[in-house]
């Protein structure tokens, strides 16, 4: 079999080509489900002096979230090579240790997949059942999901740790002092998905504000701590 380069990246992106071929299983099945009971189209936008009305087609409705979930996963096998370029073009070592880059790769896009996934997995539900009639709590979803999706990422975040030696002297330093704060922002990622999950079906969109708000918040204090610290070193 001949080397294609990419073996062991390949390799690492398993999980995120795992999570996108999941959901769009779910999301079959479910049109398969739906199908019978769903209109031919759908009104989305109603006709006024401006512009005519904008309606969507049943066909559409099941195929584009899945159609669009396939292509993302094309893009993620690419991910390597355009990483190699991008390495080339920013004149770029290869990273020393290659299997710290290769898992901290395979993570970085694995909960990409799982973001992407899930919202369009809740977004495809969401429409198959406008079509059917059916109410389906699309806000309390999303939110919930992304309070998972937090979750996941604290998980996470310790295990794929960056070490880069071919990275420029000051970002080694960065990343070294990031270091003492990988574990305790991890785990306070995991209590603000907590929260938001449980905050999706008491008020969706303060749920929404506390899993994106504190997500942030927390992963710039957490970079902003390190940056004071290296630059108090440096001083």
């Amino acid at each position: 079999m001949p080397d294609l380069g990419f073996s062991s990246e390949l390799k690492a992106l398993r999980p995120a080509f795992a999570v996108v071929g999941f959901a769009c299983i779910t999301m079959v099945v479910a049109s398969v489900v739906f199908w019978p009971d769903m209109a031919e189209s759908l009104v989305t936008r109603g006709a006024n002096a401006r512009h005519g009305e904008s309606v969507v087609q049943r066909w559409f409705a099941v195929a584009a979230f899945p159609f669009f979930l396939v292509l993302f996963a094309a893009l993620l096998g690419a991910a390597p090579l355009l990483d190699r370029k991008l390495r080339k073009v920013l004149s770029q070592d290869a990273p020393a240790n290659s299997r710290n880059a290769v898992r901290v790769l395979g993570y970085l896009l694995a909960g990409v997949a799982v973001a992407m996934a899930m919202a369009m997995t809740i977004s495809h539900f969401g429409l198959l059942s406008a079509f059917a009639g059916n109410n389906f709590p699309l806000e309390e979803a999303m939110a919930a999901s992304l309070g998972l999706i937090v979750i996941l990422l604290g998980i996470a975040f310790p295990l794929a740790r960056p070490e880069d030696e071919s990275l420029p002297p000051f970002l080694r330093r960065l990343l070294e002092a990031v270091g003492p704060g990988y574990r305790p922002a991890a785990i306070l990622m995991v209590l603000i998905g907590v929260a938001s999950i449980t905050l999706a079906f008491v008020s969706a969109w303060t749920a929404l504000v506390v899993a994106s708000a504190g997500t942030i918040t927390l992963i710039l204090g957490v970079y902003t701590i390190a940056l004071l610290r290296v630059r108090r070193h440096d001083a």
